[in-house]
């Protein structure tokens, strides 16, 4: 029971990921935004770049990753 518990907080953290990137390709670069600093808490920051991204790989590292051109068949 509390291996589905770990899934379904990881399945809704990946949700709201995504949710943000789309959110980002809508944004402008230097449009006030709301930046989470956890526990539901926020900061008032603004866009500074669409093309980069800080990714938690686990065991508290983080890396920065270009976003990925669309692709246009």
């Amino acid at each position: 029971m509390h291996q589905l518990s770990l899934t379904q907080i990881t399945a809704d953290g990946l949700e709201r990921a995504l949710l943000a990137v789309e959110a980002l390709d809508k944004a402008e670069v230097g449009q006030e935004i709301l930046v989470p600093i956890g526990s539901g808490s926020f900061i008032h920051g603004s866009l500074a770049s669409k093309e980069k991204v800080v990714l938690n790989v686990g065991a508290g590292v983080s890396i920065e990753k270009t976003q990925p051109r669309p692709r246009i068949f």
